[in-house]
């Protein structure tokens, strides 16, 4: 465990390049190590249901780590085992050498003892074969014999042979008594990410309890995925009253009965010949437009008894609508396309009615995002030009403002205003920096970066369009996808941006939208090709 707290003590954040502070515990097998450091300018992106303190986390680990051999453990049977082996060695090679110095000697004596009886047989004129001269040759090869026996003999019974079988036969056991662990145990050292996980469950129910909220937890707690769809989905929008739902289906459009988080499905719709890209219901009737990838415009009125009425088909932009907002009258409809166009229309939606009001050009590329402040006298825009345009009405026309100036020169997908002077942008490069950017116009009549919230990194993914940023005035809440990850944020009295909730998507490729009361979050993504409800607690 020492090891593991120096490496800890060691690490630093990825983007901060601070100490660690806490993990963050997000139970998903893509997350890399370096996404689980967090310092203490971290950790306020990430909600606190889904870190754990570093001292937590060293005793978790000491924990599981009770019913291991410790690894100093090994290495001194090891050592011992090796200095066993260095004193059999030596006393190999030393009776080696004496079993050397008897075969030597018997040489010797055997030569001398043969000279002797050829002198002996010539002196006394003995028989060579004699059985005096064979007893005594029989005498020396049978002590020879046996001191050779004895010498390799006492190769067998070195002591150190018999503590190193011990030696090994002890680590063998203590590895055998690891392997006696109880299931239950082998299973909590196996998923530890589930024990922090449980522990953390255990402290959103405390500071639930202390406020008083009835549900289990913050953020968006799933509901239903039973409506499956293969066909892609790329917009979702809710009527004024939340009862009805549209969604993109291909080139068709499905309505949706939406009641207590249930989705019940009314009919389908056809009027578009290409893939739907955006759909936006009025605020204040069950009117609703319709953009699709081929740049075209239908206006619906959804009548008594499922009845629906369309208009004529505007087919005004030249490639796929990308953006669209109404202001608060719903007589201005503001559109863009993956051209670098935006058109603002003169819209009587209860007639299915558009008509240009005027056409901005000052984009180079597609323009992916659009936003009106709350008087609404100033428009944002961003694209892949890695431009934001501000926009000012003057009389009854909007004129180009200015540029804003980017830390960080990237293309973006989404932009919103939370207020008059306030706005949030979000870059989508594979390479960029993976922020919140929060703009505040100032005294000098610029916006200027300030209070950015950090994403969690993802490095492997470029950001997919066509799910816009959502603020519920109300409840205070921003809703962002970025990535791989849809972002939970209140708004405090102070105005800052606190996490609140994250949810992991399985990919990039998921759409969405939430209830004009900010009570529920329905997407739907390419991978599980299913609607899934989410309600929304703060």
């Amino acid at each position: 465990m020492e090891q593991i707290e120096q490496f800890l003590a060691s690490q630093k954040c990825q983007r901060h390049q601070k100490q660690l502070s806490k993990i963050f515990c997000e139970n998903s097998e893509e997350i890399k190590l370096q996404q689980c450091i967090l310092c203490v300018d971290c950790e306020k992106e990430v909600p606190n249901s889904l870190t754990i303190g570093l001292p937590e986390f060293i005793r978790v680990c000491n924990k599981n780590n009770q019913n291991f051999v410790p690894i100093e453990v090994c290495f001194r049977r090891f050592e011992n085992i090796f200095k066993l082996l260095r004193d059999i060695q030596q006393k190999v090679r030393s009776q080696i050498d004496d079993v050397e110095k008897c075969i030597e000697q018997e040489k010797n004596a055997l030569s001398q003892k043969t000279i002797e009886n050829q002198i002996k047989q010539i002196v006394r004129d003995e028989n060579p074969q004699s059985q005096i001269i064979r007893n005594e040759i029989n005498k020396i090869n049978i002590n020879f014999t046996t001191k050779i026996i004895q010498k390799l003999d006492s190769l067998k019974n070195f002591e150190e042979q018999k503590k190193c079988r011990e030696e090994i036969e002890e680590l063998k056991r203590e590895f055998n008594l690891q392997q006696q662990i109880p299931q239950q145990q082998q299973q909590q050292q196996s998923k530890l990410q589930q024990q922090l996980q449980q522990q953390q469950q255990q402290q959103q129910q405390q500071q639930l309890q202390q406020q008083q909220i009835p549900q289990q937890r913050q953020g968006f707690i799933h509901l239903d995925n039973s409506n499956q769809q293969s066909e892609t989905c790329y917009s979702i929008s809710f009527n004024h009253s939340n009862s009805l739902m549209i969604s993109g289906c291909n080139n068709f459009i499905k309505l949706w009965e939406f009641k207590a988080g249930q989705l019940n499905l009314i009919k389908h719709l056809e009027g578009h010949q290409e893939i739907v890209t955006n759909l936006l219901f009025s605020s204040i009737s069950n009117n609703f437009v319709s953009g699709s990838i081929d740049g075209h415009l239908i206006c619906w009125s959804y009548l008594q008894q499922s009845q629906i009425k369309k208009s004529q088909t505007y087919e005004f932009h030249e490639k796929g609508i990308s953006c669209m907002i109404l202001n608060k009258k719903e007589n201005l409809l503001f559109t863009s396309d993956m051209d670098k166009q935006i058109i603002i229309w003169d819209a009587d939606l209860s007639s299915n009615l558009l008509s240009i009001h005027q056409v901005l050009d000052n984009h180079t590329k597609q323009v992916n995002g659009l936003s009106l402040n709350e008087t609404e006298n100033i428009l944002v825009s961003c694209g892949l030009d890695k431009q934001i345009i501000v926009w000012q009405k003057v009389s009854d026309q909007w004129i180009f403002k200015k540029n804003v100036n980017q830390q960080s020169y990237d293309f973006g997908t989404r932009i919103k205003f939370i207020n008059n002077d306030r706005f949030l942008w979000v870059s989508g490069s594979m390479n960029g920096q993976d922020y919140l950017f929060d703009y505040q116009f100032n005294i000098q009549n610029d916006y200027i970066q300030k209070r950015n919230k950090s994403f969690l990194s993802e490095k492997d993914s470029k950001d997919s369009l066509f799910f816009p940023i959502f603020f519920n005035k109300e409840k205070n809440i921003v809703i962002v996808k970025h990535k791989l990850y849809i972002y939970l944020y209140k708004k405090d009295d102070q105005g800052l941006l606190n996490s609140l909730h994250l949810k992991k998507l399985i990919t990039n490729d998921t759409y969405g939208a939430i209830t004009s009361d900010g009570q529920f979050l329905v997407s739907w993504d390419q991978s599980n090709q299913r609607y899934e409800v989410c309600k929304i607690i703060i």
